[in-house]
């Protein structure tokens, strides 16, 4: 029997036409199933899954304009690509010194263009399973690949990546409190008190708590500002304008009329204030006139900004000694006709330190010379003794 008779019928039983219909029907079946069976089964497609993360990015400094203009909740995109991220949280402090992240920006600390970081939220591939890095735009996205850039409200920022997480859309932001040494100029000591804060375009990073300021001499002064930070917990320790806060590290915060410049004294998480003490010492004034001798009397203080530093308590006085050559060469220790030599006890307000008692912002030891300033009368004089 011929494969196909003279009717174009296979085998003398089926069409020609029908059985190929039939053939091409079966073939688009079995490669449908395959194809569905392949995407069950396989279910790893990878490059169709995507995983959400969420990214802290340091953005090094940044003209106010531009920190003002950042939100939670603008959406950008990774830059030359259509990558898109929105931004969750928003993180501001001072510059530092010599911070030199954005090549294009100063290195100098300048209020002008303050440290930002921002946390976003971004989707790409995972690149291991369980892992937290992820593939965006064909690159590894994790901390170590350099700076990206973000188009960000018309704005192209660069910034590292600093930590990627599975959860978390908000900064590790929390509030440190330290204690600020240093000296302020008169005006300054007139001028700040608590509540001042450092204000960052809408942003306020830091607010004095406390102020207890003593005179180093009549145009100097010396400052301990309790001051709240708002920093940014890194690796465990907070940071502030990108470096971590450390005892006797420098600050300078801008508080809108006045600045304020001085180390890390104390840090905690809860208000910061020195221990304070009532200090008794002697202190020795040598070759006083009379006139000056006269005002130092019992019940005489020293007070500043309403707190009372200093109080005498007793007095004595005994002429001074002075030196004298007779007319023959003789070198002779006679008493002074006028100038007296006085030893006043001292009440001091002081304070404690790890490695001693304090008075004015200085160790408070014997044979170191102190300044007192009772108002009508100043005066200095050696540290004889103390308890």
């Amino acid at each position: 029997m011929p494969l196909i008779d003279d009717e174009g019928n296979l085998f003398g039983i089926v069409n020609v036409v029908d059985a190929l219909v039939v053939v091409v029907l079966i073939i688009i079946i079995v490669a449908g199933i395959a194809l569905v069976s392949g995407i069950d089964e396989g279910g790893d497609d990878s490059a169709l899954e995507t995983e959400t993360r969420y990214a802290t990015i340091d953005l090094g400094q940044q003209p106010v304009h531009v920190i003002d203009q950042l939100e939670a909740g603008d959406v950008g995109t990774i830059h030359d690509s259509d990558e898109t991220m929105t931004v969750t949280d928003v993180h501001v402090s001072p510059a530092v010194q010599n911070h030199t992240s954005n090549t294009n920006l100063p290195t100098e600390a300048d209020d002008t263009f303050p440290h930002a970081t921002i946390r976003i939220e971004v989707e790409g591939e995972p690149l291991e399973e369980g892992a937290d890095p992820i593939q965006v735009s064909d690159w590894p996205f994790r901390p170590g690949t350099g700076e990206w850039e973000f188009d960000i409200g018309g704005s192209v920022l660069k910034g590292e990546i600093v930590a990627i997480d599975e959860e978390g859309p908000s900064l590790p932001v929390e509030e440190t409190q330290v204690l600020l040494e240093g000296n302020v100029s008169e005006s300054t000591a007139t001028e700040i008190d608590e509540g001042d804060s450092m204000q960052i375009g809408s942003h306020s990073v830091a607010t004095i708590t406390s102020v207890q300021i003593t005179p180093t001499n009549r145009s100097d002064h010396r400052a301990h500002v309790g001051v709240e930070l708002l920093t940014l917990d890194r690796d465990g320790e907070p940071t502030f304008g990108g470096q971590t806060v450390t005892l006797d590290r420098q600050l300078q915060l801008a508080m809108g009329s006045y600045d304020l410049d001085g180390k890390v004294a104390e840090r905690s998480n809860g208000p910061v204030e020195r221990e304070e003490n009532t200090t008794i010492a002697e202190v020795t004034l040598e070759n006083v006139s009379p006139h000056v001798a006269d005002t130092l009397e019992e019940g005489v203080s020293e007070t500043y900004r309403d707190e009372t530093l200093a109080t005498v308590t007793a007095v004595e006085r005994e002429s001074a000694e002075v030196v004298v050559e007779s007319t023959d060469g003789n070198v002779y220790l006679r008493e002074h006709p006028q100038y007296e030599d006085v030893t006043l006890t001292v009440e001091l307000r002081t304070h404690e330190r790890e490695n001693g008692t304090h008075f004015r912002g200085e160790r408070l030891v014997v044979g170191k010379h102190i300044f007192l300033d009772f108002d009508t009368v100043f005066v200095e004089g050696e540290i004889t003794e103390t308890e």
